[in-house]
């Protein structure tokens, strides 16, 4: 079974069939608080082989800051604006301190797979002046972003968190990937075969991450074995890159990439084989 926490309420209509059939169980949850009782129940009703994703991360933190700059502060009758400043509240740094243990480390405790998903961060670390910039050149066109940064820009910290967040993350999974697609056709060649990908294939780009996967559980003949970029990517296939099966991984990348769609891969495999007739059709 998979279990998603819905926390930006987008990409559902991607899966609505895997849903509707009962491969996949979607919890929306559109409050902070909503967000808490669902870690709690799927945390007490998931078995070791089932899948829980958290789409997105991003979001889920986003709902427990409003909760705590905005929501707690209001008076009866009150609304948003009234609150002089919002914009700057006094506790921002101990409320922003306090996220990784209200979104982060409930997370740790599920007994099952975790897929954690999450928009990315639209600023780059430029090599040549040593600064942190924003990318502007096209980035969400057509939803087709670039799979690798413009020339001179190397990706930073990638998914949209805040520091103690993302490094908090860090530490539960060394298992990170940017997902993207081609804005135009490429030519790659693998084990000395040419293969020509059409513009708006998904790419999982591995490159920006060999320092994590290089530290941890990949062996050094599977290290050398890794491309660049992983193209029409699954989750099996990720996990014969790897060499096993990760207990976390975070995808992260633009709105409409496809992430949802390949964290639920498994269950589109499972709904294929029961609703695949013998002329091929999936109905």
């Amino acid at each position: 079974m998979i279990w998603r926490l819905d926390t930006d309420l987008n990409g559902s209509e991607t899966i609505d069939h895997l849903i509707e059939a009962g491969l996949v169980t979607n919890i929306e949850c559109r409050t902070y608080k909503e967000f808490d009782k669902a870690v709690a129940t799927v945390a007490n009703k998931v078995k070791k082989d089932d899948t829980v994703i958290l789409d997105t991360v991003n979001r889920a933190v986003d709902l427990f800051l409003y909760w705590q700059t905005i929501q707690l502060r209001l008076k009866p009758g009150q609304t948003p604006s009234d609150l002089n400043d919002v914009t700057n509240p006094p506790n921002t740094l101990m409320i922003y301190g306090q996220i990784k243990h209200y979104v982060i480390e409930p997370l740790r405790g599920l007994p099952c797979q975790l897929i954690i998903l999450s928009q990315e961060t639209e600023k780059f670390f430029n090599a040549e002046n040593g600064k942190l910039v924003r990318w502007t050149q096209e980035s969400n066109t057509a939803n087709l972003p670039n799979v690798i940064p413009p020339e001179g820009l190397v990706a930073g910290a990638g998914a949209r968190l805040p520091g103690g967040t993302h490094d908090a993350l860090m530490d539960m999974t060394s298992d990170v990937f940017r997902v993207g697609r081609l804005m135009e056709s490429r030519i790659v060649e693998e084990d000395g075969k040419k293969t020509k990908y059409a513009a708006g294939t998904r790419v999982l780009n591995v490159s920006d991450t060999v320092a994590c996967l290089a530290k941890v559980h990949v062996k050094v003949e599977q290290y050398r074995k890794l491309r660049d970029n992983l193209y029409h990517p699954t989750l099996p296939k990720i996990y014969t890159m790897l060499g096993l099966k990760p207990r976390v991984i975070l995808f992260y990348g633009p709105q409409g990439v496809g992430k949802t769609t390949l964290a639920c891969g498994v269950a589109e495999a499972e709904y294929k084989k029961t609703h695949t007739t013998k002329t091929g059709e999936t109905v």
